[in-house]
């Protein structure tokens, strides 16, 4: 199975599962990286961050954006319209920053 399938499948379950994931990508990757190694919560931060490969689990980056790939496809995995409207006005905030000289 094509690796990134199978983390859209595991981000949708979580999202489905634990409803606050909707809002909190923490909380959403600290779920998903439980659900490809079960005893990650054993290991450091540090040893997660320095060895995310031996360990097989995916960039944060990587489940942030099949999260938001999943909640534009899927209506009922969003999160509640604080929250929606408080990500828009964020990736406003990085657009400009991003064109500021």
């Amino acid at each position: 199975m094509n690796r990134i399938y199978k983390v859209e499948d595991i981000v949708k379950e979580v999202l489905e599962e634990h409803i606050s994931t909707r809002a909190d990508d923490f909380e959403l990757i600290a779920y998903v990286y439980d659900k490809i190694k079960p005893n990650v919560g054993e290991f450091t931060f540090n040893s997660v961050m320095l060895n995310h490969k031996e360990l097989g689990i995916p960039y944060f980056e990587t489940v942030r954006r099949t999260r938001q790939k999943l909640q534009a496809q899927y209506e009922y995995l969003r999160p509640n319209k604080d929250v929606q409207i408080a990500r828009i006005n964020k990736e406003a905030d990085y657009i400009n920053y991003a064109l500021d000289n």
